[in-house]
């Protein structure tokens, strides 16, 4: 009779281990973070984390500062046992958390922020139904070309080609000649603003030559080759684009092109370094 209560006994202890395994921090899964959380603790009014885990398209972060008029800072994060690190696109620093406590609706952590390295912060993530609307992919360009006429080549996912577009009155809407666009090749548009924004998740770019005085690429983090050499881009503008290129696996091969630019010979060590630990090859030189 001994002999099924010892059993029992094992059987219950067994379940209960397998229970207390699907919240033990040591077993971080992308699909047990991704997700929509809202920050407590430390934190400063209503901010919010959105862990987006998508196959073939790599990690993203998207912190958001308050409901009514959000402010948005885009990160790549991954997992390493119980660290979830964030790391930001614009600036390659990482935010370094330690799980304590994982479930399906509550995240407990220390959390070590790179401007506060000796302070290790308690937050505390609570499962949110926030729905953060997240902007439309952009990058804007302007250029001190006379003649009204720029050329450019892109590039997209084929799902995504048909939602780009180039606003080439900077109006922020679609009209005749901006939309349905040639990707083939580089395609030569007539502009009425000198600043031209380009709509839509742009993974190639292409505007070498074009007389371009400031590029803003911030805002589209899907871009994975970028060539604006031969322009007129100042130091400032070079480390600028350099801060906002998003972070890339070694495997992505990104490429961005910088050479022919009055600033190029006066990138910084520093931002080269930068450039690197966001595994980014960059073109300083025309190798041809």
């Amino acid at each position: 009779m001994k002999t099924p209560k010892l059993l029992l006994l094992l059987l219950s202890a067994l379940f209960i281990m397998a229970g207390c395994k699907k919240t033990d921090p040591d077993i971080l899964t992308p699909e047990s973070l991704a997700g929509e959380w809202k920050r407590t603790g430390d934190a400063a009014g209503a901010e919010f984390w959105t862990l987006i885990h998508a196959n073939g398209t790599g990690k993203t972060a998207i912190f958001t500062h308050g409901k009514l008029i959000p402010s948005f800072i885009q990160f790549h994060w991954n997992t390493t046992g119980k660290t979830l690190n964030l790391t930001d696109y614009a600036t390659g620093e990482n935010i370094v958390c330690e799980i304590t406590k994982l479930t399906k609706d509550e995240l407990q952590m220390n959390v070590t922020y790179p401007w506060d390295l000796g302070n290790k912060r308690q937050e505390t993530w609570l499962k949110t139904s926030f729905s953060a609307k997240f902007p439309t992919p952009q990058i804007t360009l302007t250029t001190k070309r006379t003649d009204n006429t720029i050329k450019l080549n892109l590039g997209a996912k084929y799902s995504d080609e048909n939602k780009v577009y180039i606003d080439l009155n900077n109006n922020g809407e679609i009209e005749k000649g901006e939309g349905s666009l040639d990707f083939s090749k580089p395609i030569e548009y007539t502009f009425n603003n000198s600043t031209i924004t380009i709509y839509g998740k742009i993974t190639y770019l292409n505007c070498k030559n074009n007389e371009i005085i400031a590029l803003d690429i911030s805002k589209n983090s899907t871009l994975n080759h970028l060539d604006c050499s031969d322009n007129q881009l100042k130091v400032t503008e070079l480390h600028k684009i350099i801060d906002d290129l998003p972070m890339r696996e070694p495997d992505y091969n990104a490429e961005a092109h910088l050479y022919m630019n009055p600033g190029t010979s006066s990138i910084t060590d520093a931002y080269k370094k930068k450039a690197k630990n966001k595994n980014w090859k960059i073109k300083y030189v025309n190798e041809k």
